[in-house]
């Protein structure tokens, strides 16, 4: 079957049989999709090696962070930045000895930047440091930790959270969360998790959601998902229970314009309740028992569109029983787009939306969309 002449508008599922002249079906129905998504063939900055983070600075330029060597052809190693084209600015090689796993952009343009290294542009940095915007290092910038750093998130007045599964950061214990000032120095913040922290947000009144693999803050039963007030003490009246089971993990989180709580990773429940993989709770915590779209299989990213619209990234396959490799969109009542369907060839670990609505893909993957693109599309 070959459909000509579409256009945007065209875009959607459709159900299509075969029939003869005279109108008798002669087969059962097949589903054909007609994808909105459409890859731009202009920005081919692929790597050698898979990406793990995405940022954009104010100017709309992209840092590209992971565990490549080469990033668009040019030698760079793990961190690297872009035009809004894709091509790579010649002037910033702050290179990395190993994973950068996340950035940080700040308003005066300069980047925090943690991961696994422990050397960056030839200096020694424990696990996290800060690149002025020249690509330089920041030389007074130098707190260090003794573990993987997996996210990071600036606050509205500067300082800096950091989460992972490190024992001590800035020379100080921590239980695998901390803050940090503007200046790379250790805030008092110290509130202790059992196990690895994988992503955080802010939501407006200052607390902060922080998700991972733990089970216990500060000995409290918080599996999963804790709300910390900015002093660092949990919130005990937000207790989602999101599923302790072997293995899960809350991987991503981000707060919707009316402070619903979107989270996805690697759980089959929330609150007693049947979630694949992905949920939203109401601000108080509560499960949106509206909200159940069902995603077969790990997430690892998202991003929240204008129009309240949500995409998704990571190893699945199918959404609410529907094939969609590793990309998806959600419209807000939780229900799959359908004309949204560019299929990745692997792993999706980062997304990021530029300023005129196109949306970066990053992750460990040849193909998006049936174009050849090298982890970066």
């Amino acid at each position: 079957l070959i459909l000509s002449s579409l256009t945007p508008e065209d875009a959607g599922e459709y159900s299509v049989r075969a029939s003869n002249s005279s109108g008798t079906d002669l087969s059962t129905a097949a589903r054909l999709a007609v994808n909105s998504a459409v890859v731009d063939e202009s920005f081919q900055t692929g790597t050698w090696g898979y990406v793990t983070a995405l940022a954009l600075q104010t100017d709309g330029q992209i840092l590209v962070g992971g565990s490549f060597t080469t990033l668009g052809g040019e030698a760079r190693s793990r961190l690297g930045r872009l035009g809004t084209g894709g091509s790579v600015d010649p002037t910033y090689d702050p290179s990395a000895d190993r994973t950068v796993r996340a950035i940080a952009v700040q308003p005066d343009g300069s980047a925090v930047v943690a991961g696994e290294f422990t050397t960056l542009a030839g200096e020694s940095r424990d696990r996290v440091a800060r690149v002025n915007p020249d690509g330089s290092l920041d030389p007074d910038f130098n707190p260090g930790a003794n573990g993987t750093i997996y996210t990071l998130l600036e606050q509205p007045d500067g300082r800096i959270l950091v989460g992972g599964e490190f024992s001590s950061l800035g020379g100080s214990p921590r239980g695998r969360i901390g803050r940090l000032n503007a200046d790379g120095s250790l805030d008092a913040f110290n509130p202790a998790f059992d196990d690895t922290v994988v992503c955080l947000a802010v939501l407006s009144n200052g607390d902060i959601l922080v998700g991972g693999e733990f089970d216990k803050v500060n000995n409290l039963n918080v599996p999963r998902l804790a709300r910390l007030t900015p002093d660092g003490k949990v919130v005990t009246a937000f207790a989602p229970q999101v599923d302790s089971g072997f293995f899960t993990s809350v991987n991503v989180l981000a707060v919707q314009s009316d402070g619903k709580i979107l989270l996805g990773g690697r759980f089959r429940d929330v609150a007693g309740e049947d979630r694949g993989n992905f949920a939203r709770l109401n601000p108080d915590g509560t499960l949106d028992a509206g909200f159940a779209p069902e995603v077969n299989r790990y997430i690892y990213a998202m991003a929240l569109q204008a129009d309240g619209a949500v995409l998704v990234g990571g190893d699945f396959t199918e959404v609410n029983g529907v094939p969609r490799e590793r990309l998806a969109r959600l419209v807000p009542n939780g229900s799959l787009d359908p004309a949204f369907c560019p299929s990745v060839s692997s792993v999706v670990y980062a997304l990021a939306l530029q300023s005129d609505g196109n949306l970066l893909v990053g992750g460990n993957f040849t193909q998006l969309a049936e174009a050849d693109h090298a982890d970066l599309a």
